[in-house]
């Protein structure tokens, strides 16, 4: 077969026309994906422009985050950790109940010193009121000065100067509660002067001393003598009752020297030698 060949020039043309295609094909492509570097792109202007419109990125600064160290002591360590802030805490405590001891001392201390100011204050009241009675009381006519209590078995409720609502004004005299036909006798030889009713005191009986000392038996439930009439020491006068204005059974006991104001019982006794 007869080989055709093309002439020289036909062969450089056609050369020449693939190269020029697919060039133009390559300047076609970079024109569609607006590469700007392509020559003669038409798109280069309206591509560069925007990225002149868009401001360039700035790397943000990685945010900064703490770090937090946690150390893990050994058993051992963290055992003695816990041991001392117990040990601490068990001495608060400690010191804390030492102290509420100490202040509970103190305090039971002042109450005692208390109670002696009170007891000292209370004796020397009545020693002031045994040298008051000392003072009103004349000596014995037999020259002797004892005397007996005027009830055997007693509880003392109301003292002399007492004050409340069950007197109109202080206690007068000494109270000696007992039952209710207890016996009362007189706490030295005398006279009956009185013996009767007496208002408030109720059945009363007065005996006359001879050295003048007049002393009272109140609220008597019986009278057993009667007036004029001579009495011994020890002599009976009465039995205890509630007559009067009493709250209970008592004997209402009174010392009168010389048949005028009252003393202190407790102390006229006890000047007298009976101690209650």
């Amino acid at each position: 077969m007869r080989e055709h060949r093309l002439p020289w020039w036909a062969r450089r043309a056609l050369g020449a026309g693939l190269a020029g295609g697919l060039a133009g094909i390559a300047w076609a492509g970079a024109c569609e994906l607006g590469d700007p570097t392509a020559p003669w792109n038409p798109h280069a202007a309206p591509v560069a422009r925007a990225q002149a419109a868009v401001p360039p990125l700035v790397a943000a600064a990685p945010p900064v985050v703490p770090v937090v160290h946690t150390v893990v002591a050994p058993p051992g360590i963290a055992g003695t950790a816990m041991s001392r802030s117990d040990r601490a805490a068990r001495s608060l405590v400690r010191l804390a109940g030492q102290r509420a001891d100490a202040l509970g001392r103190l305090a039971a201390e002042a109450d005692e010193h208390a109670d002696e100011l009170l007891e000292r204050q209370r004796r020397e009241a009545l020693r002031e009121r045994e040298l008051a009675a000392l003072a009103g009381l004349p000596p014995m006519a037999d020259g002797s000065t004892a005397w007996v209590r005027p009830v055997g078995a007693y509880v003392l409720t109301a003292r002399f100067g007492d004050a409340g609502r069950r007197w109109s004004s202080t206690h007068t005299g000494l109270d000696f509660a007992a039952p209710t036909g207890t016996p009362v006798v007189s706490v030295d030889a005398g006279t009956v002067t009185f013996a009767g009713t007496a208002g408030a005191y109720g059945s009363k009986v007065e005996v006359t001393h001879a050295d003048g000392t007049v002393t009272w038996y109140a609220h008597l439930s019986l009278i057993a003598v009667t007036e004029g009439q001579e009495v011994l020491r020890g002599g009976a006068v009465g039995t205890v009752g509630a007559t009067g204005n009493t709250s209970g059974p008592h004997l209402h006991f009174e010392v009168r020297p010389a048949g005028g104001g009252p003393i202190d019982p407790v102390a006229a006794l006890l000047a007298r030698g009976v101690v209650l």
